[in-house]
């Protein structure tokens, strides 16, 4: 049969190693991950806007130049301003999930485990109408971009009623 002190040895040393290799990883790396990171979250709501109205233009058959992609830059305040109050909205959803998952820790290995797969699902359910429900906020700001960051999440709300699951279709 199997040794199966030999096989724990060697899934022992696969774990130091991986460890081991992750720390150094880290180390050497982990300046520039944060950067890169960074820089993305930040950039990505803009970039985003853009794309939105780009294919926009596309769609109303208007022309498109590179500069379309870029036009929203102008506009950057409200787009980082609309991707953190979704955020927040997204995690006060999460909320209920949350605090059910917190509760695990005073629980016992084998509860802990129910209760935190419990609590994904409690974090789940409620965010997943709540996103489709904002969907249309970053297309209403790439559309007219004059609208207050409120209003697009307002709007939104007014867009996809009754339609999320057209949405879903899609």
């Amino acid at each position: 049969g199997i040794d199966e002190n030999a096989l724990a040895a060697d899934v022992l040393n696969v774990y130091d190693t991986f460890f081991a290799e992750s720390e150094t990883f880290a180390r050497e790396k982990g300046p520039i991950i944060i950067a890169l990171t960074v820089m993305t979250i930040l950039l990505a709501p803009v970039l985003e806007l853009g794309l939105i109205n780009a294919l926009l233009h596309a769609l109303r058959r208007q022309e498109f130049t590179f500069s379309i992609a870029l036009s929203r830059l102008r506009i950057y305040p409200k787009a980082l301003g609309l991707t953190l109050l979704l955020g927040m909205k997204y995690a006060l959803w999460m909320l209920p999930g949350i605090a059910i998952m917190a509760l695990a820790f005073l629980l016992p290995v084998d509860a802990a485990m129910i209760v935190t797969m419990l609590g994904m699902i409690a974090m789940l359910v409620p965010v997943i109408p709540a996103a489709y429900r904002y969907a249309m906020a970053s297309f209403v700001l790439a559309d007219a971009p004059q609208t207050r960051v409120r209003d697009c999440v307002r709007r939104s709300k007014e867009i996809m009623k009754g339609r999320k699951m057209e949405l879903f279709s899609l």
